[in-house]
């Protein structure tokens, strides 16, 4: 008497999840039905968190939306084009839990401007900002403007007008570069409320209720949003900050 047995399984297969700077449409089948990352030319230029998930920025696209909602487990949730309004790079996300903000520089196109739009951490719907105009979101962030170049003397660095942001639920803070400062904005009007002084400020995050590490020049300090003091955190070992 013979007995045979065998074991077999059904092999091992791959199975997709999702992928990042793709064209926007998953290369096989997903599931995950809204489709792939990115959509665009460009790597990612920054990213937000909230309470579902999170918000990574692309600089530019090609029509596939350059901002992007999804969750811990990477579900695709919703993605927005940018404004045809907001021309040139969007450089900078930021999330209050309500909104999210993105900082878009158009360089010339805009006389150095820097602008501002933003959309319902929710469904990614645009919210416009209340301004003088005919576009609704055609918007641009009083008081912080790249210089022009002068004539004879050496052209301004490439830089942006503003370099970062970063929001809580009542204010948006903006790097002014130029002005040497951080911008405080009402987060509802976009206006302008106070500024800090900072040395050539870069990368914003928040540091608790009162508090904001700031790049200046190459170091980061820790902004006390109180006083406005600026205690360095981190002052050896930096080579062109960028970002926090």
């Amino acid at each position: 008497k013979y007995e045979i047995r065998a074991l077999v399984n059904a092999g091992l297969h791959a199975r997709y999840v999702t992928s990042a700077t793709s064209p926007g449409k998953p290369p096989h089948d997903s599931e995950n039905p809204r489709g792939g990352w990115g959509g665009v030319w460009d790597n990612v230029q920054d990213i937000a968190a909230g309470a579902t998930g999170i918000y990574p920025l692309w600089g530019v696209e090609e029509g596939d939306g350059l901002l992007i909602h999804a969750d811990e487990d990477g579900n695709l949730l919703w993605r927005q084009h940018a404004p045809l309004a907001q021309p040139g790079r969007q450089i900078g996300v930021a999330c209050n839990g309500k909104y999210v903000y993105v900082l878009a520089d158009a360089g010339d196109k805009a006389g150095g401007k820097a602008g501002l739009w933003r959309v319902s951490c929710k469904d990614g719907g645009y919210v416009p900002i209340p301004h003088e105009g005919s576009d609704p979101l055609a918007f641009s962030l009083e008081g912080i403007v790249k210089p022009a170049p002068v004539e004879g003397q050496p052209a301004a660095t490439a830089r942006p007008a503003a370099t970062s942001l970063a929001a809580d639920a009542g204010t948006l803070y903006v790097s002014a570069w130029y002005r040497n400062q951080v911008v405080c904005f009402d987060a509802e009007t976009c206006r302008p409320t106070k500024t800090f002084d900072v040395r050539e400020p870069m990368g914003l995050c928040l540091d608790g209720a009162d508090g904001l590490l700031v790049i200046s020049g190459v170091q980061v300090v820790r902004l006390d949003l109180g006083t406005g003091a600026c205690t360095p955190v981190v002052s050896e070992g930096l080579v062109a900050p960028f970002d926090l």
